[in-house]
């Protein structure tokens, strides 16, 4: 299903940039192993150019230079943060919405020749997590998700500002579970429910990216119903 017109320029610029922060930083050698969609093809040519470190005295990772790597010999890894449920539900003095924690899933494959042979400690930089934009993605996932099957008037929307602005707290409607329940069939698993909150019902949206490879799962407050439903 695809939204036409979605969003204007200026927030798909915004947009775009919170997409290829987690596609590309926590997803990247994943999704083109996986042969994920993509509208810059050109950039997959087989090869991947990986940071460099070494760890310091202190144990902090020093980046010494950049490595080209066939994709083939990178280990494919799926990167997610481990989140309380939407704050929304809590009490107003409850913690942040990430626990502090990742849940990780990792290709085995031998280690790359030039880091396997190295003696001084080299590591190769193979992803990375924001857990805001990450819950940010995520809520854009969900506000699409929404629309397309309540309708752009079937309920007041709590998500773009979540989406648009850094200011916003995106773990007051983004939250998900303590353990991933069993791997599921379907690579991705979205489905819309509702929950009563006071003399509210609000519009939820289930979002678990990765299902089969036993990722979290995540529920996301869209909005509040602007009618009745059974």
């Amino acid at each position: 299903m695809i939204l036409e017109r979605a969003s204007c320029r200026a927030c798909a610029k915004i947009t775009g940039g919170i997409e290829g922060a987690v596609l590309e930083g926590s997803l990247g050698i994943l999704r083109e192993k996986f042969s994920s969609p993509t509208r810059h093809k050109s950039r997959r040519t087989g090869i991947s150019r990986r940071e460099l470190a070494v760890r310091d005295e202190y144990g902090q990772w020093v980046g010494t230079g950049t490595l080209d790597v066939p994709v083939e010999q990178l280990p494919a890894i799926c990167i997610f943060p481990k989140l309380n449920a939407p704050r929304i539900f809590a009490a107003p003095e409850a913690a942040d919405g990430w626990t502090g924690t990742l849940w990780l899933w990792q290709e085995h494959v031998p280690v790359p020749a030039p880091i396997a042979s190295s003696t001084d400690g080299t590591g190769i930089h193979i992803g990375k997590v924001n857990p805001q934009f990450f819950a940010r993605f995520l809520a854009k996932i969900a506000h699409g998700y929404a629309v397309a099957y309540l309708g752009v008037d079937g309920f007041t929307p709590f998500l773009p500002e979540v989406i648009l602005s850094e200011s916003s707290d995106p773990f007051l409607y983004v939250g998900g579970f303590s353990e991933p329940p069993p791997n599921e069939a379907a690579l991705h698993a979205l489905e819309q429910g509702h929950a009563i909150f006071g003399d509210t019902r609000l519009a939820l949206v289930r979002i678990r990216l990765f299902a089969s490879l036993g990722a979290p799962e995540y529920v996301v407050v869209a909005g509040a119903y602007n009618f009745c439903c059974n």
